[in-house]
C-alpha cells in the first residue's frame, strides 16, 4: 500500500502528536536532574568543558558525540553547569521523539501502529535513559527516524527543500553519534532495490546520491579526529575485555529493547509481536523493514569486522522501528474479524503497558549510577572517614568530590590508607578480585548503591573501621 506525497495532518494526528509530547516530557522531566553516571561525568570533564577548537578536532576517546557536545556546552555556558542543563538536549530530542514515532508510523504503517510505537517509545525505560543522559543518543534515536520518514517521502516526490533538510538531518544524525552512519547508508540500500524493481528507476541513482551525500556530509565533520578515532579503535577499543560482538551479546540487544529492566516475561512476548508485525509492515511498506534490518545488519557487520568493543546502545536507533513492528502487529490483531484475536490484543496492550511502567519503576527507583548518592550517604553516616576512590569510581568520583583519594585501577590499597576511609568503588572487575577479597575482609560488607543500568554499574561504599582508626 502507498501513502500520497500530499500527505496531511489530521486533527486526530495533531492532538496524538500534543498528547505523546506532553507525556513524554513528563516522564523525561522527572528525576532529569539525578546523579551523573561514568560517561556523563567523563563527557562533562573532557569535553563540554574543553575550549571549543578542542571539542571540535579531538576524540581521545570515543565519548564525544561532537553535536551533542556542541548543544551541552552551549546549554551549560548560559546555564550554568548542572545535571539538568547538561542533559537538556537530550530531554528535547526525547521529548518529541514518541511523536516523530508515530508520524512515522501513522504515515508509513497505519495509525493504530503509530500510536502503539510511539506509546511504547514514551515508556521504554531505555528511551527515557536515553532522554535523560548527556550524550548523544536521543539526538540520534530522533535524527535517524526523522530522517528516515524524509528519505520515504523524497522516495515519493523529491524537492529541493526536502532534499537539503534530509542531508542535513543525516549529517546531524552522524554527528551526534557515529553508528547512526549505518542507518544513514540502509537508505541508500531501499533506493537501489526499490530502483532496481522498477519503481521509478530514473530516480534510483537521485535516492541514492541523496543518502551518501548525508552519510558523507556527516563523516566529513569528523574529519579532524579521525586520526584519534583509528587509534582509539586499534589499540584501546581492543583492550576493553567483555565487550565483543557475540550471539549472546545480540540477543541481549533484542531483550533490552523488549524490556529495559532485562524482564523476560516482557522481552519475550514483544519480540515475538515485531517479528510478527514484520509481515504486515512487509506489505503496507516494505521499505521500513528493510531498510531497518539493512541499518541493523550493516552495523552488525562492521561491529564483527572491526573486532573492537560494542555496547547494546550502539544499535539504539533501531528500537522505534522495532516498537513500531509490535505496533503493526497489535493493529492488525485489533483489526481482524475473529473476536479471540481482539481479546488477545487487549490483553497484551495491557500487559505491555504494566510491564514497561515496572521497568520505569526500576530505572526510577534506583537512577543510573550512584556516585553522587554515594557521596551523600558518606558525608550523612561517616563524615569523619578519608574517602578513597577505587576501579572505575577512581575516574570520575572526584567529580563529587574532589577531596577524594584516587587509586589507579587493579591498585592495592596499603593497610595505612584503610583505616578510618570510606572506600567507593564501581564496576568491580576494575577493581580486581584481590582488591574486592581484601575489602571485604578489612572493612566487612558494603553500602550497595543499585543501579537500573548493568550490574556492574552498582557503586559500593565500603566503611573501614571508625572515626578513631584513622588517627591511631
Amino acid at each position: 500500500m502507498e501513502t500520497s506525497p500530499d500527505h496531511k495532518l489530521s486533527r486526530a494526528d495533531l492532538a496524538a502528536v500534543l498528547v505523546l509530547t506532553a507525556l513524554a516530557a513528563a516522564t523525561r522531566l522527572y528525576k532529569l536532574d539525578q546523579g551523573f553516571w561514568y560517561d556523563e561525568i567523563y563527557s562533562v570533564s573532557m569535553f563540554f568543558r574543553a575550549p571549543w577548537p578542542f571539542l571540535l578536532t579531538e576524540m581521545p576517546a570515543p565519548n564525544n558525540h561532537p553535536f551533542y557536545s556542541i548543544l551541552a556546552k552551549l546549554c551549560i555556558l548560559t546555564l550554568g553547569e548542572k545535571e539538568w542543563t547538561a542533559r537538556l538536549p537530550a530531554f528535547i530530542f526525547g521529548a518529541f521523539t514518541p511523536a516523530m514515532t508515530y508520524l512515522f508510523g501513522a504515515r508509513w504503517l497505519g495509525r493504530k501502529a503509530g500510536l502503539i510505537g510511539g506509546a511504547i517509545v514514551l515508556l521504554a525505560m531505555w528511551q527515557v535513559w536515553f532522554s535523560q543522559d548527556a550524550r548523544g543518543y536521543s539526538a540520534e534515536i530522533f535524527l535517524t527516524l526523522a530522517s528516515f520518514y524524509l528519505f520515504l517521502s523524497l522516495m515519493e516526490k523529491i524537492t529541493a527543500a526536502k532534499a537539503a533538510a534530509y542531508i542535513l538531518l543525516c549529517a546531524l544524525a552522524v554527528y551526534s553519534q557515529l553508528f547512526a552512519l549505518f542507518a544513514v547508508l540502509s537508505h541508500a540500500a531501499v533506493g537501489a532495490l526499490a530502483a532496481l524493481a522498477g519503481r521509478n528507476p530514473r530516480n534510483g541513482l537521485k535516492w541514492v546520491s541523496l543518502s551518501l551525500a548525508g552519510a558523507g556530509l556527516g563523516l566529513l565533520l569528523y574529519f579532524p579526529m579521525f586520526s584519534d578515532m583509528y587509534s582509539y579503535a586499534s589499540f584501546q577499543g581492543k583492550l576493553t575485555t567483555g565487550r565483543s560482538f557475540t550471539p549472546s551479546f545480540l540477543a541481549k540487544v533484542f531483550v533490552g529493547w523488549g524490556s529495559g529492566a532485562g524482564r523476560l516475561y516482557l522481552a519475550l512476548p514483544m519480540m515475538a509481536l515485531a517479528a510478527a508485525g514484520l509481515y504486515p509492515a512487509m506489505r503496507r511498506k516494505w521499505e521500513v523493514p528493510v531498510g531497518w534490518a539493512a541499518g541493523l545488519l550493516l552495523a552488525f557487520a562492521f561491529s564483527i569486522a572491526s573486532q573492537t568493543f560494542v555496547f547494546h546502545r550502539f544499535y539504539i536507533f533501531g528500537a522505534p522501528c522495532f516498537y513500531l513492528f509490535v505496533g503493526a502487529a497489535l493493529s492488525k490483531m485489533i483489526d481482524s474479524s475473529r473476536k479471540p484475536l481482539k481479546a488477545a490484543s487487549v490483553m497484551a496492550i495491557i500487559l505491555i503497558a504494566a510491564g514497561l511502567l515496572a521497568d520505569l519503576s526500576v530505572y526510577y527507583g534506583k537512577g543510573k549510577q550512584g556516585y553522587r548518592d554515594a557521596r551523600d550517604w558518606v558525608s550523612l553516616n561517616a563524615p569523619w572517614a578519608k574517602v578513597v576512590s577505587m576501579g572505575l569510581a577512581s575516574d570520575v568520583y572526584w567529580y563529587y568530590d574532589p577531596s577524594a583519594v584516587r587509586l589507579e585501577k587493579g591498585e592495592t590499597p596499603e593497610p595505612s590508607l584503610l583505616k578510618g576511609a570510606a572506600v567507593v568503588l564501581s564496576h568491580w572487575w576494575s577493581v580486581g578480585d584481590y582488591n574486592m577479597d581484601i575489602l571485604k575482609f578489612s572493612c566487612g560488607q558494603p553500602k550497595k548503591f543499585p543501579s537500573a543500568g548493568p550490574p556492574e554499574y552498582e557503586v559500593l561504599v565500603f566503611i573501614c573501621g571508625d572515626k578513631n582508626d584513622g588517627n591511631r
